[in-house]
This record gives structure tokens, C-alpha cells and sequence, in this order.
């Protein structure tokens, strides 16, 4: 069984087809003129046995624009994200619209002293569980960094603490490739045959070409072992409009779009079938303070603009979501995350992220709370409403009459309990005089209120004993450096 996602009926479209086909073409104009960097030679000669030109002096990869418009017509796939709980497994579809949470903070907010604080691998765990027990949070990250942890330890921390607090998909970041090789280890050790892993993979991973157009050792390494055990793979890479890829929208689009053909394009050397997920990942930077910007609406149109481009090619998108600048549990914070969210979902973007960020390298649980009301208000925008004989009411309407009262009707009483109504659980619904009683509680101490809440009564089905010690045993080495 796999969950099934909402679907945007009529996608938002910021770009006309006109401007899609164009920043297509100029995409497929850098990788045929500027080219990327590539530094791994044997990579390279694959390359260049599959059309491209290379210039091993350079270290540089150029593909000719026929041969990438021919590939770029292999790009179209769904992706199936399998669950640990098979119920809540998730096929991306086009159309069809998920969310995540935002991955790995270093600093989150401590639950008990309400003060800042570096991230720790009890808060990684909580956050995890927390995610777990959210309804509208379909793929799960690692929220937190383990900063308890010397960084060599982190990668097989991270994924034992993700399968052991979620029965939802996780996924898997590749900095090296030893990322991906241990949750691969631990995946196979759950599952009790590493070919049952290839048939249904249990965890996807991702990995970011350093932009602009550089493919290092570290990225094409975890493209290979992923491709390698088949894992669906998201090319990501990070673009800023103004430092690391042109100021303008249409150029940064089409740069961001270069580099996750070219990232498609190589991984596929070693896997055709191997499905690849368009990361699009194109932030802004302000050019006053150098500092990325995630609030303005324009992060959210410019994912919109990038669902049109994954679209063209038939691919599964990852965009941006609950995006915000805001450093506080504010008005700020709530209108920009729903803005940013809005866009790309409208669009039709499959998966949006971002639950959970709170800004500069902060993520706060009570702040993941509110953006999965907050993704929960976007899928309502999805679901519709239904109209046929008995939601239109007609004879219900002339039964009550001009200054009637429906309230004691039977159609009232039958559609109270309507999934047309989306069930708020922080929105205050009440009276000024009735809130005042309860304390005049805003939205984030209720937010803080329900994660504590979940947090003590939420459980996960743990491991079998023997196969959390069969994992135990991959972390610790994994630790050490001792990974085979």
C-alpha cells in the first residue's frame, strides 16, 4: 500500500511555455559551451564514451546540446520512497504534492530553558519521533545535527537515529560516500537481504554539485554509490543568484537546470535506470549583507518556475516550502512560510520542504509543529470541494425558504463531519472573551504545548533486537572508519 499524495488539478504556471523552452535552451547552451567541472577521470571517460567533449587538462566536461535534448527525454519517472511501515510509503507522481521537514541545523531551541543551543543527538532523536507522529510530513530528515558527535560519526548516527524514531521514508545526504554506503549498510541489515534494498529502495539519498557547474571527488562519488545499489537520487544543487549563479531569475534557473542535467546525465553512466529527482534548490542572496534570503515570495516562485522545468521533462521535483527569514515565532515568520509554500504547491511541486527552520541555521520543534498545520492548510487548497445534487442542496434550500434557519436540518447534521473541513489543531477559533480565560496563549506556546504532547505520548514500533545490533555494530564502525 502507498500513501496517496494531493494532486494540483490545474497547476500555477509563472513561466509561459515560451520561457520555459527558452531557459531550456540556454541550459542545454552552458553545458555545451561553458561545460562543467569534473574532477574524477574514470567518470570522465565514461563521459566522453556517451558523447561529451572532454578536456582532462582542464578537468573540465562539455556535453553537446544534441545529445543533452536526447537525454533529457530519459528524465521522466516516478519514484516510489519506501516506508520501514509499507502504509506509508509514497509514490511521487506528477502532480501529485508531499512535504519534508528542513535537514540538519546545528542549533535549535532547548525544550526545557526555552534558550538556543547547539543541536545534540537526543534533540536529533526527539525531532525525528516528532516528525514521525506529524500527519502532514510524508518523507523525513534529519532535522538536527548530532554536534555531540565528532563529524566522522555522524552519517551512521544520523540514519540508526532516523529508522529507529520514524516508519516514514527517510533520506540519506551524501557530503562523502561513505554517507550513502552506511545507510545502505543499515537498510540492508533491517531488511535481512541486500537484494530486497535494490528491488525496494528504503531510503533515497541527494547529494549538491558545488555551483556554479562543479561536479568534486565527493559529489560524483555518492552519485556512484547510489547508482550503484539503484537509490533514487536527488541532483541538488544550492545556486545563489548573485554569488553563485547569475542575479537574475531566468539565469540562475537556467544554471541551476545545467547543473541537474549534468548531474542526471552522469549518474545515469553508471545506472540507466536509476530514477533522478530534480533538486531544485535556487535560493537568493542579498546583496547588501551577502546573506541568503528565504522569506520573499520571489523563493517561492522562482521553485514554481523550476516545477515547470521538471515537468518538461517528466521528472519528480523537490523544491523549497515553509521558508521564512524570521528569527522569532512571528507574523513574519507565518506569512512568508505560507506564501512560499503556496506557490510551488500550486504549481504542483511533489515534494516542498522546509518544516521545522527557523532561520540562520535553526530549527525549533514547536516551529515544525506549525508548519505541518501549515502544509495541512496547503493539501486542504488541493483536496477541493465537492459539488454534485446532494453538496448543492437545492431542495434543501427551497425546503427552508427565505429567512429560514438550516441549522436544524438533516443535511446540516449530516455534513458537519465533512473531510471538507480541514481539522485546525493551533488555530484559535474562539472568542476574545474565552482566550483571554485561557491565558491569552499564542500560536507558538500552543505549538510548544502540542510537541511536548506528542513527544510524550507518541511511540515508534522500535527494531528487532538483533537487528538493532546488527546496526549498532555498522555505526560503531562506520565510526572509526572501518566500514567495508
Amino acid at each position: 500500500m502507498v500513501h496517496a499524495g494531493f494532486v494540483a488539478q490545474h497547476p500555477l504556471e509563472i513561466l509561459t511555455p515560451e520561457q520555459v523552452q527558452l531557459i531550456h535552451e540556454a541550459s542545454l547552451s552552458i553545458l555545451e559551451r561553458t561545460g562543467v567541472h569534473l574532477e574524477d577521470s574514470e567518470m570522465a571517460a565514461r563521459a566522453r564514451a556517451e558523447g561529451a567533449e572532454i578536456d582532462a587538462a582542464h578537468e573540465r566536461a562539455r556535453f553537446p546540446a544534441e545529445r543533452m535534448e536526447e537525454f533529457s527525454r530519459t528524465l521522466a519517472c516516478e519514484i516510489t520512497l519506501h516506508a520501514r511501515d509499507p502504509k506509508r510509503s509514497v509514490t511521487l507522481r506528477p502532480g501529485e504534492v508531499y512535504a519534508h521537514n528542513l535537514g540538519t541545523d546545528s542549533n535549535t531551541c532547548d525544550l526545557e530553558t526555552r534558550e538556543r543551543r547547539s543541536s545534540v543527538l537526543s534533540d536529533l532523536e526527539a525531532s525525528t519521533r516528532l516528525a514521525d507522529a506529524l500527519e502532514n510530513l510524508h518523507l523525513v530528515n534529519a532535522l538536527l545535527a548530532p554536534t555531540d558527535l565528532p563529524p566522522r560519526a555522524h552519517p551512521g548516527a544520523i540514519m540508526r537515529a532516523l529508522v529507529r524514531n520514524t516508519t516514514k521514508p527517510v533520506s540519506a545526504a551524501g557530503w562523502k560516500p561513505e554517507d550513502i554506503r552506511v545507510a545502505v549498510q543499515i537498510w540492508e541489515a533491517i531488511l535481512g537481504d541486500p537484494a530486497k534494498l535494490r528491488r525496494a529502495p528504503h531510503v533515497d539519498a541527494y547529494a549538491s554539485p558545488v555551483s556554479p557547474l562543479d561536479f568534486n571527488r565527493d559529489v560524483t562519488g555518492c552519485m556512484k554509490v547510489a547508482a550503484e545499489f539503484g537509490l533514487p537520487f536527488s541532483v541538488l544543487p544550492c545556486p545563489m543568484t548573485g554569488t553563485s549563479a547569475p542575479q537574475t531569475f531566468a539565469g540562475g534557473l537556467a544554471q541551476q537546470n545545467a547543473e541537474i542535467l549534468a548531474g542526471a546525465f552522469l549518474m545515469r553512466l553508471y545506472n540507466p535506470r536509476v530514477p533522478i529527482e530534480y533538486g531544485a534548490r535556487l535560493s537568493l542572496a542579498d546583496m547588501r549583507t551577502g546573506l541568503s534570503l528565504w522569506g520573499p515570495v520571489e523563493l517561492g516562485m522562482v521553485s514554481a518556475a523550476a516545477t515547470q522545468l521538471a515537468r518538461r521533462y517528466g521528472a519528480p521535483i523537490s523544491v523549497y516550502g515553509v521558508c521564512s527569514d524570521s528569527h522569532a515565532d512571528d507574523m513574519q515568520a507565518g506569512y512568508e512560510a505560507a506564501f512560499n509554500v503556496a506557490v510551488p504547491m500550486l504549481a504542483g511541486a511533489n515534494m516542498l520542504s522546509g518544516a521545522g527552520g527557523a532561520g540562520g541555521n535553526y530549527s525549533t520543534l514547536e516551529r515544525m509543529v506549525v508548519h505541518d498545520e501549515i502544509f495541512g492548510m496547503a493539501f486542504r487548497i488541493l483536496r477541493g470541494f465537492a459539488v454534485d445534487v446532494e453538496h448543492l442542496a437545492l431542495d434543501v434550500i427551497d425546503r427552508v425558504g427565505p429567512r429560514g434557519m438550516f441549522l436544524s436540518q438533516r443535511h446540516t447534521l449530516a455534513h458537519i463531519a465533512d473531510a471538507d473541513r480541514y481539522p485546525y489543531k493551533l488555530a484559535e477559533r474562539g472568542n476574545y472573551e474565552d482566550w483571554v480565560k485561557r491565558g491569552k496563549k499564542r500560536v507558538e506556546a500552543r505549538a510548544f504545548e502540542r510537541a511536548k504532547e506528542l513527544l510524550s505520548k507518541h511511540e515508534v514500533p522500535p527494531l528487532d533486537p538483533d537487528i538493532q545490533r546488527e546496526v549498532d555494530r555498522i555505526v560503531e564502525a562506520s565510526a572509526k572508519g572501518q566500514l567495508v
